[in-house]
């Protein structure tokens, strides 16, 4: 009985361990489409769309906490990517944890990894800005 409830246990613990670390936060991003209209949309949902033409290259606000940063690849936990290329200086500067404010355009989304990528599109560059 208690080798039972042991398991049970470390059953659980496991599975909630890999809830969390799989999660993203579904904050909304403003996401100006190609037609022009303003829409709040989560990763998640922008993923689901972008098949339509009409989000290919929007434009994209989104307030995030930075995951990881890679060279000029910044990876925040609510799903979207952001090439800072040409703004590595001030990516450098910035610590896993803190939030930013980025504002850019969808250049592509990965379905597999749940992930909307952001860049910039011609004249259009990326701002990606700390909030704390």
């Amino acid at each position: 009985m208690k080798k039972l409830v042991k398991v049970l246990i470390t059953g659980m613990m496991v599975l909630a361990i890999a809830g969390c670390s799989s999660k993203q936060s579904e904050v909304k991003a403003t996401v100006i489409n190609n037609s022009g209209n303003s829409e709040n949309m989560t990763a998640t949902e922008i993923i689901k769309a972008y098949s339509n033409k009409k989000y290919k290259g929007a434009k994209v606000t989104v307030t995030g906490t930075i995951k990881e940063i890679d060279g000029s690849k910044v990876v925040l936990n609510e799903g979207f990517v952001v090439d800072a290329t040409g703004k590595e200086n001030t990516v450098s500067t910035f610590k896993d944890d803190v939030s930013v404010k980025v504002q850019g355009y969808i250049t592509k989304v990965v379905s597999k990894e749940k992930q909307v990528y952001l860049g910039s599109i011609d004249e259009h560059s990326v701002i990606i800005s700390r909030l704390s």
